[in-house]
């Protein structure tokens, strides 16, 4: 049996696994029961969140069973009496804890890549390669070989490579080569094509071999070279008719025949314009082709007029349809003709570096596990899953979903039981390939002994926010005709707090009218009692929250975000790699004399950073840099963090690459790396609502709404394209032409063989726009505040607030902020100095209290204990004394503490060291 929980925001989803991965520990007569049940989930945090839930279940069960919320549905289902119940729950959590290796609580990627690695040998692999979560670079890496290792002898991608750059100097006036290859190397190697080839059963050389593409160039050349003559001697023979019976195309009833004109001179090459509606309704009906003051006309071309006039209309059909799609192929075939080659130089890269790309390595285990059994499958696992628990399954792939369901199937067969959790609403990454079909659609088909468990309940959010998001949702579901994946949108409240919560939305002019409005909500809330920490403000794209950022800062607002945290930021990081580019291309003089230095070294070089020698690595350089910087800046205040991510990155990258210092600054020129936000501390949080998902915020400012479309078009033909298969029965090109091919997602498509993905793709779209909505207004707990454009142009979420509220709107009544508990999260450390001395040498406090989240954990000199700067954290403790220098009068104050006896002088010398 498998059981599909509908899990809407905060109703409980957490709660339900826990209950039912404890229930199966206690109902079974295995006591390793545990390392035969698989729970799934889709992050890290997640993971950890479920395996602390279930041990603090299982540690509350087995010491007070009453106090655990599941008490009720174990006893006496269960367990006939709360001490039976709490015995086994000792006995299962001491297994557990005795044996936690085998606690099987993993995310879908480790779980997938522990499978992978025990069939290293199947693939090809010895045991000890690795995942590559950045498959940018190996691409990259890939394009510079294949354009190092050119040579006049390869005639064949030469022609492809010149023939590309001719077209592209035609049509645009520019072409780099580099830039070019890249973006089709790229375009190649994404998740869609990849997953697209592999239900194909083709390879990329296999699809995109010159002589396959050589034929589909010729099949459409052949289309796109006689359809304007048959269009230009099918419009000839409208007109000869016209001409006999000495009619006009003036004497047609308004203008739509009068563009017929527009056909009669088409030459190959030329654009042919789709007929207009008028035209095609007016043809199809002679009633309609002359004004009442000339219906004298009609009998002279009645009867004779209609089957040339329907000929010339019907090449508007397929035919024309044809003719497009024929010319968007055209296009893409100079750029698909290096795919070959670009295929090569990327898997010997790979085995070469005895790497798999992170999508290419659960490609590689479905092609395992299809087709074979699942006791096979286990036995290379050295482990056997009977019952599964699958949550976040909204974002599941399919080739995820490939890779399970044979286990799920045999589950199913030995009669174990199966959950499967999710919710379509909250289905908002289908830019990494996740499905949402796969939980509205495909799972239920498969398994028909399937139950629907919907979780109706909303035990997150006050009444007022529920209230309005039930309504708005099931109002926005019916404007963009998604009434069947919101079918189950409305929720009923269980949050014990009375308090009814409250919704506000606001509609500005402008981005500064809304950046105010953010500025003096935040003002509001801490002026009634709320704490920074409290609010948190979700934006669409993460430039739109580093400009909230930037003007929080200046208004003297703390703010914690992703954005902010950029690695490249800090000034010592900078300078360092402006050192290594030193390093790589030292100063030269010209034939002038005059002194040369390259841009990306000139911070150095003003600077004066010494050239150092010795290095015998990256890291030994780096390192080395890193001294001669800080010598010269003299203070790290607040930088820790940002070199100790850089010197990482730089470890990282040259334990996979090697002491290639020109490779690794090409590849940290093209990447961004960021420090992970801190968990605490009294700061507004800014974060993306697809990092917002599965979390939860006392208050929720969510801005810029106008900033989520209900589609986006590719207008300018240079953005995002997908990769579609035509298709091509009936038509000249049939049996000719075959593959998945780059388009643009636009208007384009329309009146091509692409017609019907361009439309499937505009509601796809409008799922994955109303669904981030919908995660972003239900992460809120107490209060909730929308600010959106809605005067602008284009159709969007700030438009669709505004046909359902036409002016701001607000329901309910702000919480009471202060009376929320709080948790004091510092961990007060003591050190081992009895009597270290903390501001005033002469307080009677005598222990230094440290702590990584405290405002005095190592302050700038002059300011000890008074303000934060965590820029020593995680350095051993002979490297703080070493490297903190103490300012001259607490010196002089730890003397004179000394003179009166209060301080031994060994302590003394630790302290002025």
């Amino acid at each position: 049996m498998i059981r599909i929980m509908e899990a809407s925001a905060g109703s409980g989803k957490t709660y339900n696994l826990a209950k039912t991965y404890i229930r199966l520990l206690l109902e079974s007569e295995d006591p390793a029961k545990y390392r035969h049940i698989l729970a799934v989930t889709f992050t890290n945090k997640a993971t950890d969140e479920m395996k602390r839930r279930i041990l603090k279940e299982l540690h509350t069960l087995s010491t007070n069973p009453s106090a655990s919320p599941f008490h009720d549905a174990f006893v006496p289902a269960l367990m006939p009496s709360d001490e039976a119940l709490g015995k086994k729950a000792l006995d299962v959590l001491g297994r557990i804890l005795h044996d936690y290796g085998a606690f099987a609580v993993s995310t879908i990627d480790r779980f997938f890549q522990m499978a992978l690695k025990a069939f290293s040998r199947e693939i090809g692999h010895s045991a000890s390669y690795q995942v590559e979560l950045d498959k940018k670079s190996l691409v990259d890496e890939s394009v510079d070989r294949m354009l190092d290792n050119l040579s006049a002898s390869d005639k064949g991608l030469l022609t492809w490579l010149k023939r590309a750059a001719m077209d592209s100097l035609e049509e645009t006036g520019r072409f780099n080569l580099k830039a070019s290859v890249g973006e089709m190397a790229r375009s190649l190697k994404t998740d869609r094509l990849c997953h697209l080839l592999d239900a194909s059963g083709m390879t990329v050389s296999e699809m995109y071999s010159r002589d396959n593409l050589d034929r589909i160039r010729k099949a459409c050349l052949e289309v796109t070279e006689t359809f304007p003559g048959v269009v230009r001697d099918s419009a000839r023979a409208v007109m000869d008719v016209l001409d006999t019976a000495g009619v006009d195309l003036k004497d047609f009833s308004g203008t739509s025949f009068r563009s017929l004109a527009k056909y009669l001179t088409l030459q190959k090459g030329d654009d042919i314009a789709m007929l207009s509606e008028g035209f095609l309704k007016m043809a199809g009906d002679s009633n309609l082709w002359f004004p009442k003051a000339r219906a004298g006309l009609l009998p002279r071309v009645q009867g004779v007029l209609e089957v040339p006039l329907a000929q010339f209309c019907g090449l508007f059909g397929e035919p024309y349809r044809t003719y497009r799609t024929a010319l968007l192929l055209l296009g893409q075939l100079n750029d698909l003709g290096i795919a070959r080659e670009l295929e090569e130089q990327f898997l010997s890269l790979l085995k070469e570096k005895n790497v798999l790309s992170l999508d290419d390595s659960n490609s590689l285990l479905r092609d395992i596990i299809d087709g074979s059994d699942a006791p096979f499958v286990y036995e290379k696992l050295g482990v056997r899953f009977e019952d599964f628990l699958l949550d976040e399954f909204q974002d599941t792939s399919l080739v995820q979903w490939d890779n399970f369901r044979p286990l799920l199937k045999n589950s199913e067969a030995e009669g174990f039981e199966n959950l499967v959790v999710g919710d379509v609403k909250q289905s908002i990454y289908r830019f990494r390939d996740s499905d949402w079909r796969l939980l509205a659609d495909r799972l239920p088909a498969a398994f028909s002994d399937n139950v629907a468990d919907p979780l109706k309940g909303n035990y997150r959010t006050l009444r007022r926010i529920v209230e309005f998001n039930n309504d708005f949702f099931a109002f926005a579901a019916r404007e963009l005709g998604l009434e069947r994946i919101y079918a189950q949108v409305c929720q009923e409240v269980r949050v014990k707090d009375p308090a009814p919560g409250s919704v506000d939305i606001v509609y500005k002019e402008n981005l500064e009218e809304e950046m105010d409005e953010i500025v003096s909500t935040i003002r509001d809330l801490t002026g009634r009692g709320a704490q920074n920490r409290d609010i948190a403000i979700l934006v669409r794209y993460n430039d739109d929250g580093g400009a909230i950022a930037d003007r929080l800062i200046r208004e003297g607002i703390p703010v914690v975000s992703d954005d902010s945290l950029r690695v490249k930021s800090s000034r010592i990081v900078r300078l360092v790699v402006s050192g290594l580019s030193l390093v790589d291309v030292p100063p030269y003089t010209d034939k002038d004399g005059k002194q040369v230095v390259r841009p990306d070294a000139y911070l150095a070089y003003e600077a004066g950073i010494a050239i150092p020698s010795g290095y015998d690595s990256l890291c030994s350089l780096s390192e080395q840099i890193l001294r001669s910087v800080m010598a010269h800046v003299g203070t790290v205040e607040g930088e820790v963090p940002y070199i100790q991510s850089f010197m990482d990155y730089v470890q990282n990258w040259s334990s996979l690459n090697g002491n290639d210092l020109p490779g690794f600054l090409k590849e940290w020129a093209d990447d961004n790396p960021k420090i992970s936000s801190p968990a605490s501390g009294d700061s507004v949080r800014i974060m993306t609502i697809h990092k917002s998902k599965g979390l939860e915020f006392p208050y929720v400012i969510l801005p810029f709404v106008e900033s989520i479309p209900y589609y986006r078009l590719d207008k300018n033909n240079i953005g995002e394209r997908n990769w579609l298969r035509p298709s091509l029965a009936g038509t000249a090109l049939e049996g000719r032409v075959d593959g998945f091919f780059r388009v643009p997602f636009n208007s384009k498509l329309d009146h091509t063989q692409f017609e019907e993905d361009y439309r499937e793709e505009i509601e796809l779209q409008k799922v994955d726009n109303l669904n981030l909505l919908y995660v972003a207004m239900t992460r809120p707990q107490y209060g909730l505040k929308v600010i959106g454009n809605p005067f602008g142009k284009g159709y969007n979420m700030a438009k669709l607030l505004l046909q359902y509220k036409k002016e701001d709107y607000s329901c309910g009544t702000l919480y009471d902020f202060a009376g929320i508990p709080r948790e004091e999260t510092d961990e007060k450390i003591d050190m081992a100095y009895p009597s270290w001395p903390v501001g005033d040498v002469t307080s009677g406090e005598g222990r230094l209290k440290v702590s990584a989240d405290a405002a005095d954990f190592f302050a700038a000199d002059g300011a000890v204990g008074t303000q934060a700067s965590q820029r020593l954290r995680g350095i051993a403790y002979h490297d703080i004394l070493s490297a903190v220098r103490v300012p001259s009068d607490l010196e002089e104050a730890v003397r004179s503490a000394a003179g009166r006896g209060e301080i031994g002088a060994d302590e003394v010398d630790a302290v002025t060291a």
